[in-house]
């Protein structure tokens, strides 16, 4: 059965935050234009990211931990 939402993407963007919890939470990560990440799940509703309401996609670190970016930021 094929997921469309399981894609490794490009980062188009510098210092985006990858968060342990939709929009809040201690910060994972940093990432830079240019990497990689594996989005394993599709977020549905939007969360707060400081004065916007974002979609935050949960994705795999390199690491193996997961967390969350903000879909804007995935090509």
């Amino acid at each position: 059965n094929f997921n469309k939402n399981l894609f490794y993407f490009e980062v188009n963007s510098d210092n985006v935050r990858v968060m342990e919890k939709k929009g809040e939470g201690k910060e994972l990560a940093r990432l830079n234009k240019g990497d990689k990440i594996l989005r394993i799940e599709l977020a549905q509703t939007q969360n707060p990211d400081g004065r916007f309401m974002r979609y935050w996609d949960k994705v795999v670190l390199a690491d193996g931990r997961k967390g969350y970016v903000v879909r804007n930021y995935l090509n």
